[in-house]
């Protein structure tokens, strides 16, 4: 298996308080700390048919490689902008291969096939120029838990 394609990547739903999720929690944890999305993987379902919130993850080598999601209120200062695609991570080993456009792409399936629009995202601003190839367009420019950030919207 080639380590550096990420179609050999296999991507699956994460359903939470499964061992996988527990997995992505830890890592959410570690790279941003407690946030809601973390202790809602770490717990088994409640709602069994909810859309939202929907969690992919890439597993290469039986190994999580990479995952992000698509839920409800990322930036809680902007409580009407829904849904949000957010926690998006790559182990850092697999950066710059693929990875994270694959995992954006098939979150965007997800989306466009569950009726997600406008969908919003929040993100670095070195990041723009990645997002926008998804066709995602800058609304904002503006400081985030102390840190600069672009709001980017995809209708």
């Amino acid at each position: 298996m080639n380590m550096d394609n990420a179609s050999e990547m296999k991507v699956i739903r994460v359903i939470p308080g499964s061992s996988i999720a527990v997995d992505v929690s830890q890592f959410i944890r570690a790279e941003w700390g407690d946030l809601a999305i973390a202790e809602y993987l770490r717990l088994p379902i409640i709602k069994e048919h909810s859309e939202l919130p929907f969690f992919l993850v890439g597993i290469l080598c039986d190994s999580v490689v990479a995952f992000g999601g698509i839920f409800d209120n990322d930036m809680p200062d902007r409580p009407l902008l829904n849904p949000w695609l957010g926690c998006l991570f790559v182990e850092r080993n697999f950066r710059g291969r693929g990875f994270a456009r694959r995992i954006v792409s098939e979150l965007l399936v997800v989306a466009d096939s569950t009726g997600c629009r406008p969908l919003f995202l929040f993100c670095d601003p070195t990041l723009v120029r990645f997002y926008s190839q998804f066709s995602w367009v800058m609304i904002e420019e503006r400081m985030f838990e102390g840190s600069a950030a672009v709001v980017m919207k995809r209708d």
